[in-house]
């Protein structure tokens, strides 16, 4: 799956290949999608993020504190049920 605003900029694509993420995005392509431990890396980096945002800085009695949790519950399932699972390096 390609995302469509990292292939319509060269420049763009060039420099997230270059950074960091670069070695994720490679295996990405290459094996065509994430590993298990990627997924629970990702899931688990966002809950601690949702958990962080809800209780630490979003305000009592506020409705973010609804909809944030939600989002991130959407954002959990999607990343576990369609992301693809990455093929074996063979």
């Amino acid at each position: 799956m390609e995302l469509p605003i990292y292939r319509s900029s060269p420049r763009l694509q060039q420099w997230l290949l270059a950074s960091w993420l670069g070695k994720y995005i490679r295996s990405y392509h290459r094996r065509g999608g994430m590993t298990s431990t990627q997924k629970a890396g990702a899931v688990g980096v966002m809950a601690a993020m949702v958990l962080l945002s809800t209780f630490v800085f979003i305000p009592a009695g506020s409705a973010a504190r609804i909809i944030v949790p939600i989002a991130g519950a959407v954002g959990a399932l999607t990343v576990i049920f369609f992301v693809p699972n990455a093929k074996n390096d063979e």
